[in-house]
């Protein structure tokens, strides 16, 4: 991908490691006509979400799949946000 801070280079990036480029590029071209076909049968432009939400999601699902697996090991979590 040549945009570097684009949302379909981050699900590019993310389904490479477990899937290979082949199936990330098909995805990603997938992700694309989806978002082609919502733009034209709603007549709304395009809004570029950029490579965050991606990553803001997934601290949120690591954290809470991290906190239901010690749950389920029988230990009690109480997460703390760490000091910059």
């Amino acid at each position: 991908m040549r945009v570097k801070d684009s949302s379909a280079r981050a699900l590019s990036h993310r389904l490479e490691t477990r899937r290979g480029q082949g199936l990330a590029i098909i995805a990603v071209a997938a992700s694309m006509l989806g978002a082609i076909y919502r733009m034209f049968s709603k007549e709304v432009p395009y809004q570029e979400l950029g490579a965050d939400p991606f990553d803001k999601r997934s601290k949120d699902r690591i954290n809470r799949g991290c906190v239901r697996r010690l749950e389920q090991l029988g230990r009690k979590v109480d997460l703390e946000q760490q000091a910059a």
